[in-house]
Order: C-alpha cells, then structure tokens, then sequence
C-alpha cells in the first residue's frame, strides 16, 4: 500500500485534513494490519522486487491482533462517513492510463509508466440531480477539468491552466473537449461517454476523456475513464478524492 501524507493547512481552511492529523509529507510503501500496526515499509517503489521484499518482512512481523476484522472495518467506515460531507451525491471511479508502449529501462521507472493512475470524482447532490434531468452541470465540468484530468500518478501542482473546456449531454450522450496549458502536464482532448437516469436518480456516469498529454515535445495519448461506483464498495465510496490528501480544501473542491 503506497502512502502519501502532506503537512495540512489550517484547520479553518480545510476541515477535513484537520480531521486526519496528517503530518509532513512523506511518501512510502506501507504495509499495515486491520488495527493500523505498521508491520513494515521502504521507500516508496512500484519495482515487484522491492514491494515482495517488504511483504516478506511484514510477514515475518506479523500476528493476530486483538480487534476482529469486522472491528477494524466498522471503524474505518465510522471514520470515512465522518469525513465525506453530506453533500455528497454520488462517487465516481477515475482510472487513468497512459495509451503508449512502456519504454523505460529503469524497473521502477517502467513500473509506474504500466501503473494505472487511480482517484474518485465526488459529486454533490444538486450536481446528481442536474444530471438525472439531463444537463451537466458547470460546477461538475470544472471539477473534472481542474482536479482530474492528469495521469493520476504524478499530480501536477502549479500552472495548469484551462485553455478550453465544455462538456454537454444530449439525449444521455455526453460529449466534450479540453485544453489544458501547463510545463509537464499540458493536456488536450475530447469526452465522450453516457448518462442514465431512472426516478430522478442517476443510473449510469461513464465518461471518457483521451488525447496528447505531458510537456511539448514528448506528449503520450492518454486515456481518463470515470465510472459510478457502486454504493457497497466501501473503499471506493467512502476514501477521497486524491486532492483532498494534498492540501485541497473540501470548500474549494466541492465548489
């Protein structure tokens, strides 16, 4: 499990890192039991050699714990639930891919360029209800241009800035475009993807951005997917959005 903490901002500012009493930043791979015992970790690597290496030692450390694994999930589900405001609609899966053959030579490098870049996409109530009546919000499109349109993997912190950016529903087909200027992660594109609604409720939200990505000159195709999560899939549901975890306030994501 590869950890990454941020040194939080204030607590009137972002509410919810204050919650987590995150400390400095620090990015490693972690291995932990149920009840948060650290059993071992290393650098961070995606290499298998270093990630085996780690789970062998977490296994030599390992024992049974005193709280039962339905114990240790009921707390992880109270804790999540009371960070997710309750504006929240519905969540999405983001899943972002680069289209390019791997070609690195080093075997961390070549790790992480087959490494798929994971997040979820929240959308708030009056968002999900926009959509069920067949308009897509501009509040959502901002979102999905500002915070989630990258490869996942390598946040692109300063410079970005949104070019271009529509994204429209028609009949349930959704369609859309995007430039995004910025120095490592310039990005341009198009949407294209579905949205079903049946009693007022969204059904179905599949979007699916692709085009160059990443600086002039040595820009990849890469692919952006977003799919409804199912509501009983707890660690998709209930964990936030990557931004969150790095100094992004709930107020000015959710906006």
């Amino acid at each position: 499990m590869s950890v990454g903490i941020r040194e939080p901002v204030a607590a009137e500012e972002n509410a919810f890192l204050n919650k987590l009493k995150v400390g400095r930043f620090n990015v490693e791979t972690l291995i932990a039991k149920a009840d948060g015992e650290v059993l071992g970790s290393d650098e961070y690597s995606l290499d298998p050699d270093t990630l085996r290496k780690v789970l062998k030692r977490a296994l030599e450390r390992f024992r049974p714990g005193s709280a039962s694994a339905s114990e240790a999930r009921g707390n992880l589900k109270r804790g999540y639930d009371a960070l997710r405001p309750p504006d929240v609609g519905f969540v999405a899966c983001v899943v972002s891919k680069s289209l390019a053959p791997p070609c690195a030579k080093d075997k961390n490098d070549l790790a992480e360029e087959r490494t798929l870049g994971v997040d979820r996409l929240w959308v708030r109530k009056d968002e999900a209800e926009a959509l069920a009546q067949g308009h897509f919000p501009q509040s959502l499109t901002q979102r999905i241009g500002q915070w989630h349109l990258y490869d996942g993997r390598h946040w692109p912190y300063e410079g970005r800035k949104l070019e271009s950016l529509e994204i429209k529903v028609s009949n349930g087909r959704v369609t859309g475009s995007y430039e995004i200027a910025a120095p490592n992660s310039a990005y341009k594109g198009e949407i294209l993807g579905f949205v079903e609604a049946k009693g007022g409720q969204v059904t179905r939200f599949d979007l699916l951005a692709r085009g160059p990505y990443g600086p002039a000159g040595s820009q990849v195709p890469l692919a952006v997917g977003f799919s409804m999560a199912d509501p009983k899939d707890d660690p998709i549901v209930r964990f936030p959005p990557y931004p969150l975890l790095l100094n992004v306030g709930i107020e000015r994501y959710l906006r």
